[in-house]
């Protein structure tokens, strides 16, 4: 492991490698945490994943040459697509992005199952054109977007999961569950276990108990384990990830990545401090590397959590915190 860091279920490059197929059991996994997730909004859940990809980009859509790569594609029986996405950052575009992914998605999924004839009956249709055009709108898939989130997005609520939908503003009845984004604060979730232990028989609550801290020890859940298939699996692939070696090559990749950033800004403030008068070029040397490494803190802070970026980049946790991160 790079540097010595534990691996967290809910990084990066292992939430992708777990949620990579349905194989293991993980097409249980992922329709328990869906089910878990649309319950606890009082939403229907799905019956079964039949396709599980990660890393997934969106056909076709390619902005600035770069591919939207989608941390977790799901597709039910049923026909809906889910996209889950999870963010230890502190990007504050969540419920843009989410609606522009969704969209795409909806777009991509209409046309691959959309009409592309006539059905019988209708080959006498006098506008074949606008049949076939609402044929594509008519039978686009709902898209539910989940995001788990390393941050608080509403301020004003103690809640821990927002769901959201397309609404009437009047009186907030729903006008179409196309489109349904669910928001899961972390922080907040942590404020609840700070104050009492987690409630096992919710199932959002022993899902999201067991992403960020049963992992390290799994005897409070045992039970619930033997009774949830689809969270034993996952918990028994999690297990096998510190040993994986095309995970621990993947994750070690990305450190190197991350790591040569930091070394190349950190290198061009040096350079640039080199400019200036001798007088100062100490200072301003000193300056510079701190300056480069609080600069890819803020990069990396979008995509690790705090205690993360502290063991890549050498800076406490509290200077982390203190670090005014860019906003969207």
């Amino acid at each position: 492991m790079p540097n010595g860091v534990p691996l967290k279920p809910l990084d990066d490059t292992v939430i992708s490698w777990l949620f990579s197929s349905t194989d293991d059991g993980m097409d249980l996994a992922a329709c328990e945490l869906i089910n878990a997730i649309l319950g606890n909004a009082g939403q229907s859940g799905i019956t079964q994943v039949i396709e599980l990809r990660s890393q997934y980009g969106i056909p076709g859509f390619e902005p600035n040459g770069r591919a939207v790569r989608l941390d977790i594609y799901a597709k039910s029986i049923e026909g809906k697509i889910v996209n889950i996405e999870v963010t230890l950052g502190d990007n504050r575009d969540h419920n843009d992005r989410s609606i522009f992914n969704a969209s795409k998605l909806m777009v991509q999924e209409a046309a691959r199952g959309s009409a592309t004839h006539l059905p019988k009956g209708y080959e006498n249709e006098p506008d074949r054109e606008e049949y076939l055009l609402r044929a594509h709108y008519m039978h686009s898939p709902q898209i539910i977007a989940i995001n788990i989130l390393n941050r608080v997005l509403r301020q004003d609520s103690d809640a821990f999961h927002h769901p959201m939908g397309m609404c009437y503003l009047q009186d907030g009845v729903l006008a179409s569950d196309k489109m349904l984004i669910h928001n899961i604060e972390l922080p907040r979730f942590a404020q609840i276990l700070r104050e009492r232990e987690p409630n096992l028989d919710d199932p959002l609550e022993l899902w999201l108990y067991s992403l960020t801290q049963a992992y390290t020890d799994t005897s409070m859940i045992m039970e619930r384990m033997q009774m949830n298939p689809g969270l034993h699996a996952f918990m028994q692939k999690f297990d096998r990830a510190a040993t994986d070696p095309d995970l621990l090559r993947w994750r070690e990749k990305v450190y190197e990545g991350e790591m040569d950033l930091l070394a190349r800004l950190a290198s061009a403030r040096e350079e640039a401090f080199e400019e200036g008068e001798a007088k100062g070029r100490a200072v301003g040397e000193a300056i510079g590397k701190t300056e480069g490494k609080l600069e890819v803190a803020r990069i990396l802070l979008m995509h690790h959590d705090l205690e993360t970026v502290a063991s890549y980049t050498g800076i406490t946790v509290a200077e982390l915190q203190a670090i005014k991160l860019p906003s969207s």
